[in-house]
């Protein structure tokens, strides 16, 4: 056999195997959920609302499951060397400041999964609308544990107010969160938990359907290395793109979402 021959063969073995190692490398996430992190074009305001017309219209949108109408977006910046995440969720039908309300982020950082909480895993929760209702957790393997190691300001700030925004018209609970990448060590493509709360009626209104103890059933984030595509819509699911734009952006280079 010739050595061109053979190196082809050899070639074609190596790409064979592998394949078959990226495909044995499922991360875990809840088929059928999955939301795309832009890179933002505007740095949102943390204020509990729409501070201008555009502020969130650079972010793709997702609505949570649940009898009510609540809908949610998040986009990053790298911003003087320090990557954040900043995610709003848009709650329509709550107008009432119930003590039994509540926001909660759930965050796989390292989109490893798992049946239970693992070191990687993050629950933000707030109880009510004030910042005494706050509690962060850590996974720990089996559950979770309370944690507070994070500094408001820097690592985490999050924000609520009844204000209008441009689905509804009438003021009702907006919430803004702005998380530090590096403090939740956040890498690509990690998976996320939405859940809303009002407690006059409705219940917990989640993306995906799921409970915050099992990160393999959490939705997945696609990191976008490039902005929203300016001709996406506020309220209306994105357009399909050109292929002309589809090939320019698979040639751009990547980079990493957090410094």
């Amino acid at each position: 056999m010739k050595k061109s021959t053979l190196s082809i063969y050899l070639l074609i073995a190596f790409s064979l195997f592998g394949s078959m190692l990226l495909k044995s490398t499922v991360f875990a996430a809840k088929p059928g959920y999955s939301i795309n992190n832009y890179r933002a074009i505007t740095i949102p305001i943390i204020d509990g609302n729409w501070t201008t017309a555009d502020e969130w219209t650079d972010a793709e949108e997702r609505e949570l499951d649940g009898s009510l109408t609540v809908y949610f977006r998040l986009k990053y910046k790298l911003i003087s060397g320090t990557s954040f995440q900043f995610i709003l969720i848009d709650f329509l039908n709550d107008t009432t400041d119930d003590s039994g309300d509540g926001w909660m982020i759930c965050i796989d950082a390292h989109h490893d999964g798992g049946s239970s909480p693992q070191l990687d895993d993050y629950r933000i929760s707030v109880s009510g609308h004030g910042i005494s209702g706050l509690h962060v957790y850590n996974g720990t393997g089996s559950g979770w544990v309370e944690t507070t190691d994070y500094n408001w300001g820097t690592d985490l700030v999050i924000v609520n107010n009844i204000n209008p925004s441009p689905h509804l018209s009438t003021p009702h609970w907006i919430c803004e969160f702005q998380i530090n990448a590096t403090w939740l060590d956040l890498l690509n493509d990690y998976t996320i938990r939405v859940a809303a709360s009002d407690a006059s009626g409705g219940g917990n209104q989640v993306w995906p359907d799921s409970t915050s103890s099992r990160p393999d059933d959490w939705g997945q984030t696609i990191t976008k290395f490039e902005e929203i595509p300016e001709f996406s819509s506020l309220l209306i699911p994105l357009l399909p793109v050109s292929a002309t734009l589809l090939i320019a952006l698979a040639y751009k280079k990547k980079q990493f979402l957090r410094a």
